[in-house]
């Protein structure tokens, strides 16, 4: 049984090898262009995330400085 699987494996493997020697083209999708522009979607999305956080880390840190000023005038 295992060997009736290889074989069937390996011919449908070698089946578009064939059909390219019989003079038929395949169509393809060239994968660069593609794989480029998810790899810079990634990075921007990733780069505006960071500089979100960034903005609220600001904005939390500046809240945690005007309490510790008010801590401080009523002591």
């Amino acid at each position: 049984m295992k060997k009736i699987l290889l074989v069937i494996v390996a011919a449908a493997a070698a089946l578009p090898t064939a059909v390219l020697a019989q003079g038929q083209v395949r169509e393809s999708i060239p994968a660069a262009p593609f794989l480029a522009g998810a790899y810079a979607f990634m990075w921007v999305a990733v780069l505006v995330y960071v500089a979100l956080v960034a903005r609220r880390l600001g904005r939390v840190q500046s809240d945690i400085d005007d309490l510790k000023r008010k801590l401080d005038r009523e002591r």
